[in-house]
């Protein structure tokens, strides 16, 4: 099964106004949006091994797909910017096509009031292949959910 974009923001969406309490972190949203995953599609594994680390989530199948997380709280404001997520780009960026057919950043916002979705596409603009040491990459889509809406761009 292929995860299509719109899907992954839809479910992205729905977890975070009606399932991810208010103020919890990655840890809680790893725990709880794996079952989400689990209940949408086939084959979704958490904590998948790669050359360069782990993943959060890969989601199998004759189209895998691998997501990368980062939850944004109250304590944790900046944790969504480009330069805070560069070990996920290139993790994501470095995964070969045999392993993953797309690649997700999903940022999830769970403070308010949520980030211009403008501004924060341009701490995405300032972080290269060439600055993470990358030859070539695999294109990233980052995913962008806050409580009233979202985002997407592709990184590469």
């Amino acid at each position: 099964m292929y995860v299509k974009k719109v899907q992954l923001i839809d479910l992205s969406c729905y977890f975070l106004n009606q399932v991810l309490p208010r103020g919890a972190g990655e840890k809680v949203a790893q725990k709880l949006l794996i079952q989400s995953f689990e209940d949408a599609f086939e084959d979704a594994k958490r904590e998948y091994a790669v050359t360069n680390g782990r993943i959060d989530f890969r989601i199998g199948g004759p189209n895998p797909v691998a997501i990368e997380i980062a939850v944004r709280t109250e304590r944790g404001r900046n944790v969504l910017y480009g330069s805070q997520n560069e070990a996920e780009l290139k993790k994501l960026a470095r995964m070969p096509q045999s392993r993953a057919k797309m690649r997700y950043l999903l940022l999830l916002d769970n403070c308010e009031p949520p980030m211009d979705a403008d501004d924060l596409r341009r701490t995405y603009d300032n972080v290269t292949p060439h600055s993470l040491g990358l030859a070539s990459v695999s294109p990233v889509c980052v995913v962008y959910v806050n409580r009233h809406g979202c985002d997407d761009f592709l990184w590469h």
